[in-house]
């Protein structure tokens, strides 16, 4: 099961009374142990409470559904070039510290694109190289033209594909070089 628990000075978006029917926060719930997704299953959600700089103490709000408006916009897609470059140089300056924190991000998200290249050898097809490239289509007509749009058509873009294709499976890549190709 999940419950959450805000307190009111830092998020301003809580509910304000037990019962309100919606919140606003930036921090949210992730799927449980249980496998409870806060999407589809309500969540309990706690309010502390303040009064002049004095703990009133925790309030039981309600039970909750999240409703994730950021969701399908955090596709490396959707961020533009500039915020790209600003990120990439906040990244750069965190790796160039010994204890900078996007060592420890850089190596778990190696990890988890071992891991799906493990379980899943499907290479990338033509259509997804190319996409990876930003190649022109061939320019071909008539029988030909249809053969190849057949063959594509049918191409598997799983996530193991995807990241053989941006080589994001090469273990001597470095991790800016890592980092930035995650980002195209």
């Amino acid at each position: 099961s999940i419950y959450f628990r805000l307190r009111c000075c830092r998020f301003s978006g809580a509910p304000k009374y037990a019962g309100q029917p919606s919140g606003h926060v930036s921090m949210y719930p992730w799927v449980d142990a249980d496998g409870d997704d806060p999407e589809t299953c309500p969540f309990s959600v706690f309010v502390m409470r303040w009064v002049k700089g004095s703990t009133l103490g925790w309030e039981y709000c309600g039970e909750y559904i999240l409703l994730n408006d950021m969701k399908g916009t955090t596709a490396a897609r959707f961020v533009t070039p500039r915020s790209k470059k600003c990120i990439l140089n906040a990244i750069k300056t965190s790796l160039s510290r010994t204890n900078g924190s996007w060592h420890s991000h850089i190596k778990t998200w190696r990890r988890r694109i071992a891991e799906k290249c493990e379980k899943d050898p499907t290479l990338p097809g033509p259509r997804l190289i190319r996409l990876i490239n930003d190649e022109l289509e061939p320019n071909d007509e008539g029988r030909k033209r249809e053969e190849r749009l057949d063959r594509e058509s049918h191409e598997k873009a799983t996530s193991a594909a995807k990241a053989r294709a941006l080589g994001l499976d090469d273990e001597s890549l470095s991790d800016m070089e890592f980092a930035r190709r995650l980002m195209d």
